[in-house]
């Protein structure tokens, strides 16, 4: 495969950074090794505290990434390739927010890794879609399940058994994207959006990234204890200090992630 499949890009001053798929004479494909890489990449990213936004992008306009490389399937033994739900779920992992910029094609693992985002923005020519039925499989990285939870049973076998494309208008009807943006708007629709995340509080963003992404799994009351329990962890923070204080003030808050 020419060319590496994703590079690292740094805003320091905005305390925000990229992921950009960098193969777009191959629709940004992403191979059973780079799943691994990606992860690794992710892993190295949170242990950087002045990284409080990430932004995963495809570069060349016509696709975020239209899927894995098929071929490159049949070098891996079962047990490897049923990793790969674990690998692609890093961004849902990831404790702080995390942007999918969606220009084009997102396809396959594409899709099932936008799907790990936090917020998905998306222009107004991408497609959406889970081809792998035409191919005589399914999807592996996550995708079945979570477009179930997002879509409902009878919209997800639609879109999941006939291997459909999906518009943005339909993605962002049906609530599989956050919003749906004209073309030449998106980099700064997402700057945007990042740039208001890093405002805001640290601590209670990744608390209320892991409460939302493990509460659906949970009972209501099992849920509910959790809030409780996560509330109650918030308001012994200096962060919730200042926002009070700040609001008192009716100014801007100061939050330092403590």
């Amino acid at each position: 495969m020419d060319g590496p499949p994703f590079r690292v890009e740094r805003l320091p001053e905005e305390r925000i950074a990229k992921i950009v798929f960098c193969r777009p004479q191959k629709l940004n494909i992403i191979t059973v090794p780079e799943r691994r890489q990606l992860r690794d990449t992710f892993e190295v990213l949170e242990r950087d505290p002045e990284v409080r936004v990430l932004i995963l992008e495809g570069e060349g306009g016509r696709a975020f990434s239209s899927g894995g490389d098929i071929v490159d399937f049949l070098k891996h033994t079962p047990y490897e390739m049923s990793e790969f739900a674990d690998l692609i779920a890093a961004p849902e992992r990831f404790p702080r927010p995390v942007i999918a910029a969606v220009d084009g094609y997102a396809m396959g693992v594409g899709l099932e890794l936008a799907l790990c985002c936090d917020f998905i923005l998306a222009t107004r020519r991408s497609v959406f879609a889970f081809p792998e039925i035409r191919l005589g499989a399914i999807p592996g990285s996550g995708g079945t399940q979570r477009i179930l939870r997002l879509m409902g049973t009878i919209r997800a076998k639609d879109f999941l058994m006939r291997g459909r494309r999906m518009a943005a208008e339909e993605a962002e009807r049906v609530g599989l994207i956050t919003r749906m943006v004209e073309p030449e708007a998106l980099a700064q629709e997402v700057l945007a959006l990042a740039r208001e995340l890093v405002a805001g509080p640290p601590v209670a963003q990744t608390v209320l990234k892991r409460l939302l992404n493990k509460g659906g799994d949970c009972s209501l009351p099992a849920a509910l204890e959790l809030e409780g329990r996560a509330f109650g962890l918030l308001i012994s923070t200096r962060d919730w200090q200042e926002g009070v204080q700040a609001w008192r003030e009716k100014r801007a808050p100061r939050f330092e992630g403590r």
